[in-house]
């Protein structure tokens, strides 16, 4: 129990409730007072001490620490809060990977920022923009029909699925501030040491047209705070020219706010270099920092080790299913897999849609064939040395193009022509080195980025 106050008088608070927004423990709420005016009460038995809620408010003195608290915090801006694999496991790889680098005597927490995407008057009555918007609203429902619909999915399925993701963040994620607004964001933001952007694609076209503030660090600009800002491994995630073009001015101010920049994509890399004098550098995905052998945390199940061709599908392909269909046929295997729209109606086949992050990993690393057309199923699948086929995905190939030629293995993609394709060993040898030297460059620009606070 702690004996934390936020105020002695109500004219003491200006309600703006940066403090509830920042609680990692959810031990704030506005109660109304006599007025019908919000006034922020902890909690006490939730409440763990932290000050974060103090010093986030506008209106105190924000030097808390203790004389003798000279911890190095940082925080990484990223879309973890999402219920995707991939998402929740790059935000932990991060993580862990920037906290190794600050050492023990550092804090780096997870911020998940979730922002209304406001319309301008303009685009409120521009008819191709509520065109856009329509086509993507009916596309969503129709995906999230045909995922209710699934006969073989069960809401105990649902909820396991969501237990799981629910253990690994409070397993392995420090989420340090929740929002959906700039205030918040800006106050806790000004009381760390470094604020590192991405991964994931951070950096998209409309994140950069309508929360520049927060994913370009717009917020920030005039701050007079010793503060390191750089991004790691930030995705564009398309090359699309007048997409870009569009775009180019709100890029060009919001890089100015950065440091230190990268990416994860070469095209994203020379489109930046243009638009600024400032070193972009290329980085791999934060889960390519790893080995494989830093993964032995995800356990195998006994007498699972093979067997069965995995499937992993965001979005529908024909063309992937029926080439998983045809491998586990020829080889006598079983299919376990995970769709997010389409059932696989076969024999023999598993549904691993309860499965959470950690399941994800270990249905990969004990796969014979892995067949998908994810971005991080690939990552893991070479990771792993696994036999991997690759869909591409009609507006979403982009990042996954670029790795797998950074790599030299365009030949995991699968053709209309079947028969051509064929089941040849990776020379692995030759890909771990090319990881290898990856993985250096990159941790190297983190070290260069972060610089003396990995002395502190």
């Amino acid at each position: 129990m702690n004996n934390i106050k936020l105020y002695e008088l109500e004219s003491e608070c200006c309600g703006c409730s940066a403090c509830m927004a920042i609680c990692p423990k959810r031990a704030i709420k506005l109660v109304e007072n006599e007025e019908g005016f919000l006034y922020p009460v902890i909690d006490s038995d939730l409440c763990i001490g932290c000050k974060q809620c103090i010093r986030v408010c506008p209106l105190k003195d924000n030097d808390t620490n203790d004389a003798s608290d000279d911890k190095v915090r940082a925080a990484i801006l990223c879309l973890s809060y999402t219920e995707n694999y991939g998402a929740r496991i790059v935000a932990w790889a991060l993580q862990n990977k920037i906290h190794q680098l600050l050492g023990e005597n550092s804090e780096v927490g997870i911020i998940e920022y979730q922002g209304e995407e406001s319309w301008s008057a303009s685009e409120e009555f521009n008819p191709f923009v509520i065109l856009r918007r329509a086509n993507s609203y009916i596309r969503t429902k129709l995906r999230e029909k045909r995922t209710n619909s699934r006969s073989n999915i069960t809401e105990a399925q649902r909820q396991e699925r969501k237990n799981n993701f629910q253990e690994f963040n409070d397993k392995y994620l420090n989420i340090c501030l929740k929002t959906n607004r700039i205030l918040p964001f800006k106050q806790y933001v000004e009381n760390l040491n470094a604020i590192i952007v991405g991964s994931d694609i951070v950096f998209r076209p409309s994140f950069v047209s309508k929360f520049s503030d927060v994913y370009f660090l717009g917020c920030m600009k005039n701050s007079d705070k010793d503060i390191i800002k750089l991004s790691y491994a930030a995705s564009i995630a398309t090359n699309d020219i007048k997409t870009l073009e569009d775009c180019k001015k709100h890029y060009e101010n919001g890089i100015k706010n950065f440091d230190f920049l990268s990416t994860r994509e070469k095209d994203s890399q020379l489109f930046l270099s243009g638009l600024t004098a400032k070193p972009v550098s290329y980085c791999c995905d934060p889960v390519l920092l790893y080995t494989r052998d830093e993964f032995d945390f995800i356990k195998e199940t006994p007498n699972e080790n093979g067997g069965y061709v995995y499937i992993n599908l965001l979005g529908p392909s024909k063309r992937a299913i029926k080439f998983a269909k045809k491998i586990a046929k020829d080889n006598d295997l079983t299919i376990k897999y995970y769709c997010d729209v389409d059932n696989i109606d076969e024999n023999n086949t598993v549904n691993t849609y309860s499965d959470g992050p950690l399941e994800f990993i270990e249905r990969i690393k004990n796969a014979e064939y892995v067949v998908t057309n994810s971005f991080h199923t690939a990552v893991f699948s070479i990771l792993f040395h696994k036999k991997f086929y690759v869909a591409f995905r009609k507006e979403q190939n982009f990042k996954l193009e670029d790795l797998l030629n950074t790599l030299d293995l365009k030949k995991r993609v699968i053709n209309d022509d079947y028969n051509k394709i064929t089941d040849a060993e990776i020379d692995w040898s030759k890909v771990d080195k090319k990881l290898d030297v990856f993985r250096k460059e990159s941790i190297d620009y983190l070290k260069h980025s972060l610089g003396n606070l990995i002395n502190k």
